[in-house]
């Protein structure tokens, strides 16, 4: 909590078959928001190519990002942002700027620390997932994939 709002931050992805319908990666994904991940990644056909497809991939790239949730407005942010005095004021990517979220800089690390044990547990769900779907000998391989193409389990560093 940061000055009587509670601020909820977010990875999440556009599926390609559902445009502006961010979906959360965390470890409570469904086994079809992670067959989403899994066909929106590669933006292929079937699960060979798409397996296929991402483990020769050197660059990782899916639409998506930080989205920040400010529980007690209920405003949802996917954000753009600038530096006030010791706070980082988060403002919705559009033209349209009625509303903004101000977040201590001081509490940066514990939003990203809770970003980055949510895209672990994606991970775990993924690596629970790709069993179910044909993808067993493979899924050790796919989730190193990702945790290497997104650097998700990489240590978070200071700016």
């Amino acid at each position: 909590m940061f000055n009587a709002v509670v601020i909820i931050a977010e990875a999440v992805f556009e599926p390609l078959s559902a445009p502006c319908a961010w979906v959360v990666l965390n470890a409570d994904c469904t086994d079809e928001q992670i067959g989403l991940f899994h066909t929106t990644l590669a933006a292929l056909g079937d699960s060979t190519e798409i397996t296929d497809a991402y483990l020769a991939e050197e660059i990782l790239i899916i639409n998506g990002g930080l989205r920040l949730r400010d529980t007690t407005s209920g405003h949802v942010i996917e954000p753009v942002i600038e530096t006030v005095g010791d706070d980082l004021r988060v403002w919705p990517d559009t033209e349209k700027r009625d509303h903004h979220i101000d977040v201590p800089r001081a509490a940066l690390p514990q939003l990203l620390a809770g970003i980055q044990r949510d895209l672990i547990g994606f991970l775990e769900a993924f690596a629970a997932w790709a069993p179910r779907h044909g993808l067993g000998d493979r899924a050790e391989a796919l989730v190193s994939a990702l945790d290497d193409g997104f650097a998700i389990s990489a240590p978070l560093q200071r700016i």
